[in-house]
């Protein structure tokens, strides 16, 4: 009597075969996840640059064309872009001083869920489109934190602290 292979026509895969699969996808799923990771983190990181550094754009063009000073005011979860406005003062003397405040808002971006500015502050553009002075603002946002520093001279730099 001959032997009869009773698999000899089945399709499918063994359990061997099953096993392997899925093991080889838990592998590429665990190389995936940090991948991923590092990819919204980046996303995030050229998001939140690109919009900080249009407002700014905006900001120094706004005071060139009105001649006028205008205000970026860095708050927790929001950007605001301000025109001022110049207003007669005294100084302590009786002297006549130029001062300057805010006229009106003409921008407000709110920012991701995820990002926040842990110190709020103000750059100030003179009528002629140039900061009025240095700042450093820190943005975080998930685990990364980031230095986003504005110079005088009109450079903008977006750093990781680490």
């Amino acid at each position: 009597m001959g032997r009869v292979d009773i698999y000899k026509d089945e399709n499918g895969f063994t359990l061997l075969e099953l096993i392997i699969v899925i093991i080889i996808m838990s592998i590429l799923s665990l190389m995936a996840i940090p991948i991923y990771q590092n990819i919204v983190n980046n996303m995030t990181k050229t998001n939140v640059s690109t919009q900080v550094k249009s407002v700014l754009n905006v900001a120094e063009s706004t005071a060139r064309v009105n001649l006028k000073k205008t205000k970026v005011r860095f708050e927790q979860k929001e950007i605001k872009l301000i025109l001022m406005e110049k207003v007669p003062a005294l100084d302590l003397l009786g002297d006549p001083i130029e001062t300057w405040t805010d006229e009106k808002i003409l921008e407000v971006i709110e920012l991701d869920n995820q990002v926040s500015i842990e110190s709020e502050k103000e750059v100030v553009y003179d009528v002629n489109g140039v900061p009025e002075e240095d700042v450093i603002v820190v943005i975080k946002f998930g685990a990364l934190t980031m230095n986003l520093s504005i110079y005088k001279d009109g450079r903008v730099t977006l750093e990781d602290i680490i």
